[in-house]
């Protein structure tokens, strides 16, 4: 009998193997739901694209170019340069100290005279997840002279707005996304078509936060305590 009731013991190391790993499964399915980007701290001088960042420039019909050329701006900002002139359009990162309305550590955009295809400056996001983001970001004062300023989502225009540069323009809303759906944020001159004095800070976080349902949750831990339960009624 005792030889019988041994052939239908668990060993032990396979239940903790099973164990250990459902408890990663409940951690993961904890944490790996939540995902956050930021447009500063992700920043990066060396990769275009990077990750789901790109910056870049937009030409008049909305289509996005990565820019491929590393270069500083005036001397107080490091980043992309476009096909433009001057140095323009131009998307980086001041790293100096104040300087045309900018900040040290902010992501600055720069518009390029507009006329030549290719006078939008912005950065241009590439979901990684399906589900539901929420975007925040702001459009700083910045320099001295106007610019529009514009949100959309897979090329359609979602926000359009044309910005004094003496207020700070905040936006904030909730996305469904899909896996390589886009969002596109950038600038360009106003209506008088002048780019100079139009360097504009610019600040972005996008994050999914959702989590598991507690039914789901109740179910991965049901699961684990009736495994521990059959291991030792075995």
């Amino acid at each position: 009998m005792e030889e019988q009731r041994e052939k239908y013991l668990l060993p032990k190391e396979p239940f903790m193997l099973n164990r250990n790993l459902l408890i990663a499964l409940l951690v993961g399915a904890a944490t790996a739901a939540h995902a956050d980007w930021d447009v500063a701290s992700d920043f990066s001088y060396t990769d275009n694209p990077n990750g789901t960042w790109n910056y870049g420039t937009y030409q008049d019909d909305g289509t996005f170019v990565a820019n491929t050329v590393q270069g500083n701006f005036f001397g107080f900002a490091d980043g992309w340069i476009g096909f433009g002139g001057a140095g323009r359009p131009f998307v980086g990162m001041n790293d100096t100290g104040d300087a045309y309305g900018s900040h040290l550590g902010q992501v600055i955009l720069h518009a390029d005279y507009p006329g030549s295809n290719h006078n939008y400056a912005g950065v241009h996001w590439i979901s990684p997840i399906s589900g539901t983001v929420h975007v925040k970001g702001t459009f700083y004062e910045g320099d001295s002279n106007s610019i529009d300023a514009f949100v959309s989502i897979n090329r359609s225009s979602y926000i359009a707005t044309a910005i004094d540069q003496f207020a700070d323009f905040n936006f904030e809303f909730d996305q469904a996304v899909n896996a390589g759906d886009f969002l596109d944020f950038f600038i360009g001159p106003n209506s008088s078509g002048e780019p100079s004095a139009t360097t504009t800070p610019f600040d972005l976080h996008i994050s999914n936060s959702a989590v598991p349902e507690p039914a789901s949750m109740s179910a991965l831990g049901f699961g684990a305590l009736v495994l521990i339960r059959r291991r030792k009624r075995a």
